[in-house]
C-alpha cells in the first residue's frame, strides 16, 4: 500500500526514536522515502540478523559484525565505556551496539583501560556533542591501535 506503508514507517520511527534506538529510528525514516525504502527494508532484516544491542550480548554481536572469533587472545572493548553508559544514552549514542565496539588484544585491553577512562572523564567535564565523542573515540582508537567499525 503506497502511501499507508509510509505512514506506519513514520510511527514506527517515532516509537524507535522515543525508546532511544536510534539506529532502527533511522532505518524506519529512511524506509518513508520512495526508492530509499527499499534498500532500508533490506537494512531491517540485517539488523534483526544481529541479536538485542544489551551488554550480556555484546560480545556475539561484534563476532556477527566483524566475522572474527579471536577467541581469549582478544577483548570486545566498548569504545564509549561502559562506566559513562548514561551520559552517552544522553547523547545518542547506544554503547552496546556492536559498531562502537573493537577488539582489543587482552593484556594491551587491561593494561589502558584505567587511562581510557581517564581521558573520557576529562571528556565529560564539558559538555560534549556527539560529533566530539565520536572524534575522541576516533583518535583513542588511533593511539591505542585498535580498528574501529564506524
Amino acid at each position: 500500500m503506497p502511501v499507508a506503508g509510509e505512514i506506519f514507517d513514520g510511527i514506527n520511527a517515532l516509537v524507535y526514536l522515543c525508546q532511544g534506538d536510534y539506529l532502527n529510528a533511522s532505518i524506519s525514516a529512511t524506509a518513508m522515502v520512495p526508492v530509499a525504502g527499499w534498500g532500508a527494508t533490506g537494512g531491517k532484516v540485517t539488523s534483526k540478523a544481529l541479536k538485542a544491542f544489551k551488554a550480556g550480548n555484546f560480545r556475539k554481536n561484534m563476532i556477527r559484525l566483524t566475522g572474527i572469533n579471536p577467541g581469549k587472545s582478544m577483548q570486545a572493548h566498548h569504545v564509549f565505556p561502559k562506566k559513562f553508559r548514561t551520559r552517552f544514552h544522553e547523547l545518542g549514542i547506544n554503547i552496546d551496539d556492536p559498531r562502537f565496539g573493537s577488539w582489543w588484544e587482552t593484556g594491551a585491553h587491561q593494561k589502558n583501560s584505567y587511562s581510557y577512562n581517564l581521558r573520557w572523564d576529562e571528556f565529560f567535564l564539558d559538555n560534549p556533542t556527539t560529533g566530539e565523542a565520536y572524534g575522541l573515540a576516533r583518535e583513542l582508537g588511533a593511539k591505542h591501535g585498535f580498528t574501529l567499525n564506524f
